[in-house]
């Protein structure tokens, strides 16, 4: 993980304790990308998983996939292949969970606040998956929900995260606005600037996938994950939060 200096990127972790290892995907509703992805499961034996484009569109079947992975915080069925949504699953139950709507689309953000047993405070995440700015109306989406996002930061004190394909790099007017109005810090995964669309090799690709943090909670590490049959690599980090 290169982690660089200034307010835009996190710095590596010097908290203590147990990390929470997370994974954000987009599987590109491909059912090899699901098997891949609960292969990496058993490798990785993630605590979170923030999913976009799913190829399974029933709670029970996507939790038959993940038996260790208990619950599922939003809509899957709105969470498929093209749509602007996501979800979230994690080993417990969140503390707090809701859907936000922003504008037409119901399901834009899917937040949710989850305290886990080995973390000595509770975690809040957002999952979102805006659509691609492919039109000015489509843009005009996107930046509706980063700017809902960034809202809803301002009144969270404690550790929080955003997570998900947000069709947007990182170096974007859209995406410097939305992490100063939100407050949030990049969690660097690879390289600064490490694609995870189409390859992930620089120049090439376009890192559209991104982990944002703010508050007490620091990475330990992040990295762009193994290819899963998805046009989208995953990335999966360890992060740590503080007391």
């Amino acid at each position: 993980m290169d982690v660089g200096n200034g307010s835009r990127f996190a710095e590596a972790s010097t908290f203590n304790g147990a990390g929470l290892k997370l994974v954000a995907a987009n599987l590109f509703g491909r059912a090899d990308a699901l098997d891949h992805l609960v292969d990496a499961h058993r490798r990785e034996a993630f605590d979170i998983m923030v999913l976009a484009e799913l190829p399974v569109p029933a709670d029970d079947a996507l939790l038959a996939r993940f038996p260790d992975m208990n619950h599922i915080t939003g809509t899957p069925r709105q969470a498929l292949f093209g749509r602007p949504s996501a979800i979230i699953l994690a080993r417990s139950a969140p503390r707090g969970a809701e859907i936000l709507q922003v504008d037409r689309n119901a399901y834009a953000i899917t937040k949710a606040e989850y305290c886990f047993e080995n973390q000595p405070s509770c975690l809040g995440i957002f999952a979102i998956h805006p659509p691609p700015p492919i039109s000015p109306t489509h843009y005009e989406r996107q930046k509706a929900i980063l700017e809902a996002v960034a809202r809803e930061l301002e009144g969270e004190e404690g550790a929080v995260l955003v997570a998900g394909d947000f069709n947007a790099v990182s170096w974007s007017p859209l995406m410097t606005v939305f992490q100063a109005q939100g407050g949030v810090r990049k969690v660097v995964c690879g390289g600064r600037w490490s694609p995870t669309w189409l390859t992930p090799v620089p120049g090439v690709g376009l890192e559209l996938d991104h982990i944002f943090i703010k508050g007490r909670v620091e990475p330990r590490a992040c990295d762009v994950g193994p290819f899963l049959g998805s046009d989208h690599w995953p990335i999966i980090s360890t992060l740590v939060i503080g007391n």
